[in-house]
């Protein structure tokens, strides 16, 4: 006896949600500081367009910003689904940084857990989604 299999085309989208690119266009990040230089938490809103060079092949540059002059992001990979990377800051390479988090074509999330601060250990939420088109 045969048993028909009905596939819902969302679950075979989410079955092979491994891309590793996410969608161009206008951005929203939100940034979280705890602790932060006055002892609570500190958010930061802000926009940003991504290209779609930067979405099909997204770096730590573009999705997360610049960093100081000192300092280096370091094995940065958004693939199948996980974001992955470290950063290090200073003459030696010192506070390393790892980042950890998740996305999808839409929205993405990551924590950076700094070792190494003048406020001693802290943590970074970043949380960012896709709000339309760049302006023209």
């Amino acid at each position: 006896m045969r048993i028909p299999i009905i596939v819902s085309t969302s679950l075979v989208a989410a079955a092979c949600s491994g891309s590793n690119s996410i969608e161009p266009g206008q951005w929203e990040r939100t940034t979280t500081f705890t602790p932060s230089a006055i002892g609570i938490a500190t958010t930061i809103t802000d926009n940003y367009c991504l290209t779609p060079g930067q979405a099909r092949e997204p770096t730590a540059d573009s999705i997360l910003g610049s960093l100081p002059e000192a300092c280096a992001y370091e094995n940065f990979s958004m693939t199948g689904g996980g974001i992955r990377g470290a950063a290090r800051c200073g003459e030696n390479g010192a506070a390393p940084t790892t980042l950890n988090g998740q996305f999808d074509s839409a929205s993405y999330e990551m924590n950076l857990e700094l070792k190494e601060t003048e406020l001693g250990a802290q943590t970074v939420k970043i949380a960012a989604r896709r709000t339309g088109d760049c302006p023209r």
